[in-house]
């Protein structure tokens, strides 16, 4: 990587919009899977 050059092609900007996505992307999957879980373990009677 000495010339600088991103191996995806994209530039700074566009890399740093991909990350972006990417971690909300994450952070929401995360959210929603946390709250299905929580809802299924108060509302279903397990035991």
């Amino acid at each position: 990587m000495a010339d600088g050059k991103s191996i995806s092609g994209a530039t700074p900007d566009e890399a740093r919009a991909i990350n972006r996505f990417f971690w909300m992307s994450t952070w929401l999957w995360f959210a929603v899977s946390a709250l299905a879980h929580y809802l299924i373990w108060n509302w279903v009677p397990w035991f």
